[in-house]
């Protein structure tokens, strides 16, 4: 009873303190770049996308879903302010966010923030979909107070691992993040061009991830083999004919890294979500 009337109350007070928020502080524009591959592998989570944007106030929301299985659509509009477009699979959801921001230039659409969203976006577990972590952290004042800063799950790693030269110990999760748009503006979708990527990994698997390359670090090299082999679970891993599908997770690794890498040599502070 006692919890269920703490509850009750911490729930007024933050409707009350969102709406205040909201009516003292001019509207601003939220863009949600969703980008999906596969809607039977993830069938539900556009809708729970949707239950997290209508948390949040004081923004005009439009949403973009890139369709990276459909890459020839036509631009649909589906309802107020919501398009669906076709999007680039060639480096995954990046080349997709890139097909997305493109779009906002073409068309003129306003953004202050953007939301970065794939549709693996919610973690998994025995009760389904965990929405409750991601509602109380990207939120009206959080997404409100975004100005050089970038909002997101932080990983790490505490040996050091380097690629490209930069310190890419520590990334922010490239599933679902927010940048302010004057920072988006700076970035450069993908982060890889084919040059760098065909000195990193052969075009066909002979038993070897990487070619003889000194543009990552060992430990890196380390530890994308340890997760490709043993914690994705996607495909069999060390097959010559599951290589192209391994290659692309391994480019949308190393993208991952490099957005972070990015991020900061705008001198754009990370804000860890997981803290707040």
């Amino acid at each position: 009873m006692l919890r269920n009337l703490k509850y009750l109350l911490w729930y007024i007070y933050y409707h009350a303190a969102t709406l205040f928020f909201v009516l003292s502080h001019e509207k601003k524009n939220l863009v949600v770049l969703y980008v999906y591959a596969d809607s039977q592998r993830y069938p539900k989570a556009y809708r729970y996308l949707c239950r997290l944007i209508r948390r949040i106030r004081g923004f005009e929301v439009t949403i973009v879903k890139v369709d990276n299985f459909n890459e020839g659509k036509e631009v649909t509009k589906e309802g107020y302010n919501v398009y669906d477009i076709g999007g680039d699979n060639t480096y995954w959801e990046f080349s997709g966010w890139r097909k997305g921001l493109t779009f906002l230039d073409e068309t003129g659409i306003e953004a202050d923030v953007v939301l970065f969203v794939n549709d693996s976006f919610l973690n998994r577990s025995k009760s389904g979909y965990d929405l409750g972590y991601y509602k109380n952290r990207i939120n009206t004042f959080s997404l409100f107070n975004l100005k050089d800063e970038a909002l997101g799950k932080v990983d790490y790693h505490d040996e050091l691992e380097t690629f490209l030269g930069h310190d890419v110990s520590s990334w922010i999760r490239s599933n679902i993040f927010a940048v302010p748009k004057n920072v988006v503006d700076k970035l450069d979708f993908p982060f890889m061009d084919n040059k760098t990527i065909d000195k990193i990994f052969p075009k066909k698997f002979s038993g070897n991830i990487f070619k003889d390359t000194d543009l990552l670090s060992s430990n890196l090299k380390r530890f994308m083999e340890i997760w490709i082999t043993l914690r994705w679970a996607r495909v069999e891993p060390g097959s010559a004919k599951n290589w192209p599908l391994l290659r692309c997770k391994l480019i949308a690794i190393l993208n991952e890294r490099l957005l972070t890498s990015s991020l900061r040599r705008e001198n754009a502070k990370i804000i860890d979500i997981h803290e707040k």
